[in-house]
């Protein structure tokens, strides 16, 4: 068990806090046939990527953030179930001493929190909050401000490298969890965890208005 002390906690979404991994390849297997690329290439490139990146990576001649958005609201209401320990971990939060940073577009981030018994955040920085998307630290940087601490009094949980790499970017503490990748593609996170029903809030101290002085314990393997 390892004890980790923190003012606030950064979740990503997809993956993270949602297994909605079958629908997103699904989604994105369906573009790749409609535009006939190889959806094995397309997936490659997706995953802890926002939308919009790709669409600008592949160039298709038609405006990225429309061509995001229509691949998105193939996500929505997509049969989407919280990872194990997501729906109790976030109950176990104040509701101000939390952020959800994620690559999705915001009426697919939205639709998560609709669907599902996930406790809806204050706050959801989505991709179209910022000009760069992970790896990039400006999304955490944005949770964080929003919260009213430093990225670096933060824990960012993700499931992606992306994540991870803009997590330590933001100079936050980052928790890798191995519900979509192996641990060889984690390892560079602080800590590793096999799912978010190995963290636990065994205290929650408020120490001012919408300040608090969390402790997690993570069930690492490592």
């Amino acid at each position: 068990m390892t004890t980790v002390k923190c003012a606030a906690v950064l979740c990503d979404l997809d993956g993270t806090l949602i297994d909605s991994g079958h629908a997103v390849d699904a989604a994105w297997t369906r573009f790749a046939e409609e535009i006939g690329r190889d959806p094995d290439e397309i997936l490659a490139m997706c995953h802890g990527v926002r939308t919009i990146e790709v669409m600008e990576r592949l160039d298709l001649g038609t405006p990225a953030e429309q061509t995001a958005l229509e691949v998105e609201s193939w996500l929505i209401d997509a049969g989407s179930v919280p990872i194990p320990g997501a729906v109790e971990f976030l109950k176990s939060l104040p509701e101000d001493a939390w952020a959800v940073v994620t690559s999705s577009m915001a009426p697919t981030a939205a639709s998560r929190f609709e669907f599902t018994e996930l406790t809806k955040p204050r706050h959801i920085v989505s991709a179209t909050d910022v000009a760069r998307g992970k790896p990039d630290p400006a999304g955490f940087l944005l949770g964080a401000q929003l919260l009213g601490v430093e990225a670096s009094d933060c824990v960012v949980f993700e499931d992606a490298a992306p994540g991870i790499d803009a997590g330590n970017a933001a100079g936050a503490q980052t928790v890798g969890l191995l519900t979509t990748n192996p641990y060889e593609v984690m390892a560079h996170s602080d800590f590793v965890v096999p799912d978010m029903a190995s963290v636990h809030v065994v205290e929650a101290i408020q120490v001012g208005q919408s300040a608090w002085e969390l402790t997690l314990e993570l069930d690492t393997v490592r």
